[in-house]
């Protein structure tokens, strides 16, 4: 079954059970049959995204405004098959080179990212396989404030991912939207 309709059946799924989600706060159980579709999205997913792409990302001011272009390379390598994957990331404008190991756990179906910066700094960022979803843990600034980050592909094709990033100061309950990001896949 092609990842497109598996996608839409899981999300149609979702969205009848959400009211009573809502209402009884439990998650329902997932059958075998739903449990494989996840991990196949998810799997595919992560063999997609296998290569190099070139990206740039264009950051914005509150107002819209284009404020800088950064660019640079991404690259993703199989380093356990099937599901374990390790991004660089080599921001060029700025010279900047990041890691990010990225994996499927299949006891709660989402894909796990944990990304190590030059400076050792370290963050956890989680995908929800169906919505394409990247939702950053939050992590707690010197002034208090908590920082998150969510990052949500808004086009796919073959060789273009576009995704839009968005940063939330307290915790995740109100987001500003702050970039684009834009891959392009270099042919082997």
């Amino acid at each position: 079954m092609p990842t497109l309709i598996k996608f839409r059946k899981a999300f149609f799924y979702n969205l009848l059970l959400l009211p009573a989600l809502l209402q009884n706060n439990v998650a329902p159980a997932q059958s075998a049959n739903e449990e494989a579709d996840i991990r196949s999205i998810a799997l595919e997913q992560l063999a997609f995204e296998a290569g190099k792409w070139r990206t740039y990302w264009e950051e914005l001011d509150e107002n819209g405004e284009l404020v800088t272009v950064l660019e640079g390379f991404e690259t993703f390598e199989v380093i356990n098959p099937p599901n374990v994957y390790l991004m660089t990331t080599d921001i060029t404008s700025n010279d900047t080179k990041t890691h990010t190991f990225r994996y499927f756990n299949e006891q709660d179906n989402l894909i796990y990212m944990y990304d190590v910066t030059p400076d050792g700094s370290h963050y956890k960022l989680s995908v929800d396989p169906l919505t394409s979803v990247t939702v950053m843990d939050p992590i707690t600034l010197p002034d208090g404030r908590q920082f998150t980050m969510r990052v949500t592909t808004t086009e796919q094709r073959q060789n273009y991912i576009k995704i839009k990033q968005e940063q939330s100061l307290d915790g995740g309950e109100t987001w500003q939207f702050y970039r684009w990001q834009h891959l392009e896949r270099i042919p082997e």
